[in-house]
């Protein structure tokens, strides 16, 4: 049999599997055909709509304040809240929709095969790697018929509608050759062109993501593809998607045969989907019918189907199908190249701390990646890479780069509980350190103070950091906050501050020291120990409680629905159930978020804990004088109890809180304060939160707390939505600590 007849007969076979969920699915389209009859833009369920909603906000689909403007004219249970939202991004397009639609069509190729002497066009295909183009089964359903491909980019008219010049590439799938019938998936790698480098180098690729939110019922979906193997072709009009079944989404649009293999985008132009089939309408024998009714045979052809729906491949599916296929080292490494967000890396839990790694590349949010990729350092002196975007790197020939086991995402190993210094109460009660006394760097338990001189010696700027510092050097913390904050002056057009500007007191060693030996666990040793997340959680007692309680009441904040009760033995399906949800709507790591209430829980709950952290403050911490006093995460908490310990001599001109869980009722009501009460010895509370930082779940504070506070919301990257660098980066959050710095003294 030819090629291009078998792709045709099992193109059949696959259509006809497509009739078959489709009839399956009608009570679902019919439910939601009502649904929108009754007003519903988007009739999904409450969970999808807000995952959709995170993403679009943490992707930058739709800014923050076009979020918040949208919503805040009326009172809004949280289903027509997302919709509201959900709305905006569809209605509205911001001018990038069509430069980025038309970056991720140069990575979409058509597929041909010689045949007879002839190149018969017998699909589509795109690129997710630098070097792996994915298309269906049924155009590649072997080695052999790849081997005889030939795919070409910019198969496409251009600007001025003349046809561009097409670039060709063969198939290595020797090198890598991976493919699903039942999920009707190809994944193959691409040859490099004449100048040896990866064909992603030149055309881009696409990002894939595991994570759900992508694209919710109601929605558009936008396809890129070779329709009956003509030049490329777009369809961006009328299409909506009807109904996700677990491996599949039906959706409406204008696709024909040869689109096969095509990339199925939502309005952000991430792939949601592999599309390989249209929806024929069957009768009651699943006999495929023609427009007049009539049966269809082989020989009317595909324009005289009676087509009713497409359905494609969803690409999540597709991804958890590859991350459990038994495949050697060379081949896991080149699935790794498709990116973090994959799964498909083989990646340490980088997310516990506060601070990122040196190295932080780029990522685009619409999840296209193009053009080469920046070469990692090389010396004694290189930097570890961080892992957002930790992708081996191809060297001039296209060949894997090894990757060292740690790759510098791994925090080190905490110092020994037995080797730090635990101080009693009466070194404690010998005071803070005077302003512009040294503190031994790297001492576990010291911090850092500023030097006497900075801001004229009566203003002082303390910055106290959150959790998971253990085994970094508070010097290094320091100059990456001042880093943070230098690059927001700079923005405000304000002047900028050196590091030894500010004061930095270092709790954290003493606040794994209190918490117990478990915290001391490198992150590998916490994984070994079984569940990462039940390590991660404090012993069962009243911290694991409240443990249970923050995550849970977090959760409940974003709109997951009610889960089951807590149960008394080990971590309950309903705290797992709300990380995941954390975790999906946040793009952050479940052991990252289980680790932050943890340490918050432990703080909370155990006086001992919240007596050791608070007396490691105030060892350095100034006698006197006006401060600004800037926080983040855990240290927003801390600094709501230090502000009750505060010798008198202290005028607070500035509190700053960032990436603050003070929202949640379960943190607010145990504060030394008593409640949700403003400090009165502060004269100015500042509260920046992100909307998509998980900490940061109860904010605005304002609807929680008593008292005058200024508040924004700032949209940090996805991924680094809790750091402090990014929240200390916005302009408007630098101007407020810059102004404070630099203003005069009260009369």
């Amino acid at each position: 049999m030819d090629i291009s007849a078998e792709v045709r007969e099992n193109r059949v076979e696959h259509t006809k599997a497509a009739a078959v969920r489709y009839r399956w699915s009608g009570s679902e389209r019919d439910e939601a055909g009502r649904r929108r009859e009754r007003g519903e833009a988007f009739p999904d369920t409450p969970e999808m709509l807000a995952t959709r909603t995170a993403r679009l906000i943490q992707r930058n689909g739709i800014p923050v304040e076009a979020a918040l403007e949208a919503t805040r004219p009326d009172v809004l249970d949280r289903p027509r809240m997302y919709e509201r939202i959900l709305g905006v991004a569809k209605d509205l397009q911001a001018w990038s929709f069509l430069p980025r639609g038309a970056r991720a069509a140069r990575t979409v190729a058509r597929i041909s095969v010689c045949e007879n002497g002839r190149e018969i066009p017998i699909g589509t295909g795109f690129l997710v790697s630098p070097r792996l183009m994915l298309t269906n089964h049924h155009v590649f359903p072997d080695v052999t018929v790849a081997r005889s491909a030939i795919v070409e980019f910019d198969a496409q008219v251009t600007v001025d509608n003349a046809p561009d010049v097409a670039r060709r590439f063969f198939l290595d799938p020797d090198a890598l050759f991976v493919a699903d019938r039942d999920l009707d998936y190809a994944l193959v790698l691409v040859s490099p062109g004449a100048d040896g480098r990866p064909v992603g180098e030149t055309f881009g690729w696409n990002r894939l993501s595991v994570q759900r939110g992508k694209l919710v019922i109601g929605e558009a979906v936008n396809i890129i593809g070779h329709p009956s193997g003509r030049l490329k072709e777009i369809s961006i009009r009328e299409n909506r998607l009807e109904a996700r079944l677990d491996d599949f989404l039906q959706y409406q649009t204008d696709t024909e045969p040869g689109s096969s293999g095509s990339p199925v985008f939502n309005d952000q132009w991430e792939v949601t989907a592999l599309h390989h089939s249209g929806v024929p309408r069957t009768d009651g024998q699943g006999r495929i019918l023609r427009r007049d009714g009539q049966v269809w045979h082989e020989g009317d052809g595909d324009d005289a189907v009676d087509w009713v729906s497409n359905e494609g491949v969803r690409i999540s599916v597709i991804l958890k199908h590859l991350a459990a296929l038994p495949l050697d080292g060379n081949r896991r490494a080149l699935l790794a190249e498709m990116g973090r967000e994959s799964g498909l890396q083989d990646r340490p839990l980088d997310g516990l701390q506060d601070h990122p790694p040196d190295g932080l590349q780029d990522h685009h949010p619409d999840g296209l990646l193009t053009g080469p990729r920046p070469q990692p350092q090389t010396g004694p002196q290189a930097e570890p890479q961080n892992g957002l975007q930790a992708e081996p790197q191809d060297g001039p020939q296209g060949g894997v780069a090894p990757r060292t086991a740690a790759a510098g995402l791994v925090p080190p190993p905490a110092p020994s509980v037995d080797g730090i210094p635990v101080e009693t109460g009466a070194q404690a009660s010998a005071g803070p350190l005077p302003a512009g006394v040294p503190v031994q760097a790297g001492v576990p338990g010291a911090g850092l103070a500023s030097r006497p001189t900075a801001f004229g010696g009566s203003v002082h700027l303390v910055f106290l950091h959150g959790r998971g510092q253990q085994g970094h050097d508070p010097e290094r913390l320091r100059r990456y906050w001042t880093a943070g904050l230098n690059g927001g002056l700079t923005r405000a057009g304000l002047d900028t501050i050196t590091p030894d500007d500010v004061w930095f007191p270092f709790y954290a060693p003493r606040l794994v020291q209190a918490m117990g030996a478990l915290e001391t666990l490198p992150t590998f040793a916490r994984e070994a120990l079984g569940d990462p997340v039940e390590a991660a959680a404090p012993q069962p007692g009243g911290a694991r409680r409240l443990y249970e309680q923050l995550i849970t009441e977090a959760a409940a904040r974003t709109g997951m629905p009610e889960p089951r009760p807590v149960g008394e033995e080990g971590l309950s399906d309903a705290v797992h159930q709300a990380l995941s949800w954390l975790a999906d709507t946040t793009d952050l790591d479940r052991l990252f978020i289980a680790a932050i209430f943890g340490d918050v829980a432990a703080y909370l709950d155990d006086q001992r804990v919240r007596e050791a952290v608070l007396d490691c403050v105030l060892q350095t911490m100034p006698r006197t004088g006006r401060l600004a006093l800037v926080t983040h995460s855990l240290g927003t908490i801390v600094a709501m109890d230090l502000l009750t310990r505060l010798p008198p001599e202290v005028e607070v001109d500035l509190l700053v809180t960032t990436g603050s869980p003070l929202g949640l009722d379960s943190v607010h009501e145990r504060l030394l304060s008593g409640g949700p009460h403003r400090p009165g010895l502060v004269a100015r509370w500042f509260n920046v939160w992100c909307p998509i930082d998980p900490v940061a779940i109860g904010c605005p504070l304002s609807d929680h707390w008593e008292g005058e506070l200024t508040e924004i919301p700032v949209a940090n990257p996805a991924g680094r939505a809790h750091d402090i660098e990014e929240y200390l980066a916005h302009p408007e959050v630098a101007q407020v600590i810059g102004g404070t710095l630099t203003a005069p003294a009260p009369a």
